[in-house]
């Protein structure tokens, strides 16, 4: 465990958050975990407008959506009118594709890897464009190195000339691998395909610099690995796409030649969760920052798989160590009575060990095997993952 400026990472770490002790949690990457002081900030901005909500929305709204904005610029490595905040990254993409005008027999590129909603919104945009057409590309397991996932993308678009654009996984929900976005972007531009790459799992457990990475849209939540209230999520848009990329909602700022300023009011709503971000963002700092969070999380998680690994005599997911997400790993189970590689049998499994062993966890199949993917944040130890070696061993073990 380490000392950052008066916060201990480990199990100590559970007083600032609001978590059930008696539950283990090792799916940070599912919803994320709100600090008590966040949520303590959240409510107070409720108050405010629960208070006086002519003032509120009339004359502080846009005061607090800028501060925000600054903040949230400065986290991601983005200038701020260039910036927006949304719901999550799935109204990000939503945001994008559906902004966009497609000609007839254009294609949406996505992949098998895509997280299920965002999979979803590709194949309904393709129906509401009407004539376009949403296709997934298969990244197949093993994967020995970057290079397979770029030329794969390469080939790909050489014979398939009619892609509008790519839906790109910084890292990917299902799987856990850190794509080489950039390298990616590189090959779609050379071939004329924008670029949007869903960075959900990225705010907070990357060091971003998202104008860097040199694709058109970006968008990820803050909520997951940024300790920000749910739900929020940046949404950063190329300034020549500003003109393009209108919010879902048509309110009060649609057409004033201003189209990034749309997205600070969508109607009456609690935009607590945007207003909260400073504090989210203090946090993250003050507990230590990038370089304290990622040191202990991935020490942490490394001695997870090995010993998972060596308990069950099973292998972690066979991509290299470039791909492999700091704070997220995928381990495969091994085999337990009554339960085979399917999206039912996991989502029993799941169940089972909430139910008899108290363990937050995510387990679905890859290839018609069972893996559970792991989550390492400031507020596990070694002793939980051994909890769930525990149990995995058990379960095993029955007949």
């Amino acid at each position: 465990m380490e000392e950052e400026q008066g916060y201990k990472f480990g199990h100590e770490m559970k007083k600032h958050f609001q978590m059930r002790l008696d539950l283990i949690p090792l799916n940070h990457g599912g919803y994320g975990a709100v600090p008590k002081c966040v949520s303590l900030n959240q409510k107070q901005y409720m108050e405010e407008m629960e208070f006086c909500p002519d003032i509120f929305f009339e004359f502080k709204l846009r005061e607090y959506w800028k501060a925000s904005i600054e903040e949230v610029s400065l986290f991601v490595g983005t200038k701020s009118k260039d910036t927006v905040l949304v719901n999550n990254a799935t109204t990000g993409i939503n945001t994008v594709l559906k902004s966009l005008k497609y000609n007839t027999g254009e294609v949406i590129l996505f992949t098998n890897c895509t997280y299920h909603a965002v999979k979803n919104t590709c194949q309904q945009t393709s129906v509401l464009a009407n004539g376009v057409e949403a296709v997934h590309m298969s990244l197949v397991f093993p994967i020995k190195h970057e290079d397979d996932i770029v030329n794969q993308y390469a080939e790909y678009l050489d014979a398939h000339k009619n892609v509008k654009i790519a839906v790109i996984d910084h890292i990917t929900s299902p799987t856990a691998m850190l794509m080489p976005v950039s390298r990616i972007a590189s090959v779609c531009h050379d071939r004329g395909v924008l670029v949007v790459v869903d960075g959900a799992h990225c705010p907070g457990q990357l060091d971003l610099n998202i104008e860097r990475l040199g694709v058109d849209f970006y968008t990820g939540n803050l909520h997951k690995w940024g300790f920000s209230a749910r739900g929020c999520a940046v949404l950063w848009i190329d300034p020549k796409f500003h003109n393009v990329i209108r919010p879902l909602i048509t309110s009060h700022h649609w057409n004033t030649g201003k189209p990034m300023i749309e997205f600070t009011t969508q109607g009456t709503n609690n935009y607590s969760s945007y207003q909260s971000v400073p504090q989210a963002i203090k946090f993250y700092k003050d507990i230590g920052g990038h370089e304290a969070i990622d040191k202990y999380n991935r020490s942490l998680l490394a001695k997870a798989v090995d010993y998972l690994t060596e308990k069950w005599g099973t292998c972690k997911l066979d991509i290299p160590a470039s791909m492999e997400a700091p704070f997220l790993r995928l381990v495969k189970l091994p085999p337990i009575a009554g339960f085979s590689a399917s999206t039912d049998d996991s989502e029993r499994l799941r169940l089972k060990l909430l139910e008899e062993y108290k363990l937050i966890q995510y387990i679905f199949p890859v290839q018609g095997e069972l893996f559970i993917r792991l989550s390492c944040q400031v507020y596990n130890e070694i002793s939980d993952y051994e909890s769930l070696g525990d149990a995995i061993q058990e379960l095993s073990k029955r007949t």
